[in-house]
């Protein structure tokens, strides 16, 4: 049986979100971010404004530095999804 997260199509505005809202968590710039996993401030602003969507190894590299699985990255727990969609309201 095929789970319900393969049969759906990925949000991958939501990620971005979500990788907003931990950059900010963190208290880091995007210039900042982008020089932690290695790729330059002008990517990390796509993502963020949902023109583009990280490939898999920045993905593994923001998981890391944020200190969490690459699964909790982008099927995040529901007590996440609030705190991003308090900030986005803060914003």
């Amino acid at each position: 049986m095929e789970s319900q997260e393969a049969s759906q199509t990925y949000d991958w505005r939501e990620l971005c979100k979500v990788i907003a809202w931990y950059r900010r968590s963190f208290n880091l710039t995007q210039h900042e971010f982008a020089k932690r996993i290695s790729t330059h401030y002008s990517t990390v602003s796509r993502w963020e404004s949902g023109k583009s969507q990280p490939r898999a190894e920045e993905l593994v590299k923001t998981a890391r530095l944020f200190g969490i699985s690459e699964q909790d990255l982008l099927y995040p727990s529901d007590e996440v999804k609030k705190w991003v969609n308090m900030s986005l309201k803060e914003t």
